[in-house]
């Protein structure tokens, strides 16, 4: 039975200890504890011949688990953020949510290595030196990436700046990549929005394959729902999509008849050569790039800012030499500093 027992969690013990080594947080720190006792806890009671010890180890056990939960805040709470919200975030009880979402990138990042052969040592150990500052104020939330699996949970992550009485800001529509939407992308996006004066709504649609069925819906609806409930000016409306959220930038353009996505911004985009159309005429569009990204070679992002001026849109294009696919992570203020000037100069001429 010990051995059988063993045999099961020598896996989760594994992650648990790697967890251990890597974390970031003292909450991830305190997470992996909690997860080694809960492991330890049924050899304790095996191996122990006293009741008193084997109530002594659970009870140790349970007062973790306690202390876990109470100190695992909801994500929408973004304690000490103000103007940054969500709707419709998962249970506080997931697993997700008690584990700080920076915690669960590091130690992601070792298994998917194995998984993604974009992701080798090199482009790992980078990852994990820029995500402690890439997540900053939000280094302690907890996360809602076990939406990844329900596409459709209308997972949606709000930025309103402050703003007078009866104005109406300007809106960003922001579409994670693959992965999920990540509450590292808030930390950034909040920046862009304290400069810029504008709103931000971050819809969340699984995976982030935008692609799928029901994932322009996912856009459309954020947008109806943010000029319903937000003080937004519905003709000062712009898109950004970082790496797979351009397939829903590509596709929306496709079926914009009347102008609805004037303003574009592709960061490390996959925008499909292939699906440019005519819908792009007279669009502006602002293409952000590391020159060096693996996953989205330059090749590809010129051949698509090509197709895009061929079809008559107006294209400004920004490429970062020895930047890989994590450029916005590297580059957070250069970015910032191309990307919110441009789009604030586009408000203003709206």
């Amino acid at each position: 039975m010990t051995l059988s027992y063993l045999a099961i969690a020598f896996g989760p013990a594994v992650l648990a200890g790697l967890l251990l080594v890597c974390a970031v947080t003292w909450r991830g720190s305190l997470f992996a504890v909690t997860a080694l006792g809960l492991l330890a806890t049924p050899l304790a009671w095996l191996s122990l011949i006293s009741l008193r010890k084997k109530a002594l180890a659970t009870a140790v056990e349970g007062l973790l688990i306690a202390v876990l939960a109470l100190t695992a805040p909801r994500v929408a709470e973004f304690q000490g953020q103000p103007g940054l919200s969500q709707r419709n975030a998962g249970s506080s009880f997931s697993i997700f949510a008690w584990l700080p979402e920076v915690d669960q990138m590091v130690l992601g990042s070792y298994p998917m290595m194995f998984l993604d052969s974009r992701l080798d040592d090199v482009h790992a150990r980078r990852l994990r030196s820029l995500l402690p500052t890439v997540y900053g104020p939000l280094k302690l939330m907890g996360s809602n990436l076990g939406d990844v699996a329900t596409p459709r949970s209308g997972q949606m992550y709000v930025v309103l700046p402050e703003h007078a009485e009866g104005e109406k800001l300007p809106l960003v529509i922001f579409l994670h990549g693959s992965g999920g939407a990540f509450v590292a992308y808030q930390t950034l996006m909040k920046a862009w929005a304290d400069e810029g004066h504008f709103a931000v709504v971050s819809p969340g649609f699984g995976f982030g394959n935008w692609h799928f069925p029901g994932g322009l819906d996912a856009v459309e609806s954020s947008r109806t729902w943010a000029e319903a409930n937000l003080p937004i000016d519905p003709q000062r409306v712009a898109l950004v999509g970082l790496s797979n959220g351009g397939r829903a930038i590509t596709r929306l353009v496709q079926l914009d008849e009347h102008n609805r996505w004037p303003l574009i911004v592709g960061l490390s985009t996959v925008l499909e050569p292939d699906l440019i159309d005519q819908h792009w005429q007279g669009k502006n569009v602002l293409l952000i790039h590391g020159e060096d990204d693996e996953r989205i070679p330059l090749d590809y992002f010129s051949a698509a800012a090509d197709e895009i001026e061929h079809s008559g849109g107006h294209v400004e294009r920004a490429t970062w030499p020895a930047e890989d696919h994590f450029l916005w992570f590297s580059r957070p203020a250069d970015i910032q500093a191309r990307a919110v000037p441009w789009l604030k100069a586009h408000f203003e001429t709206h």
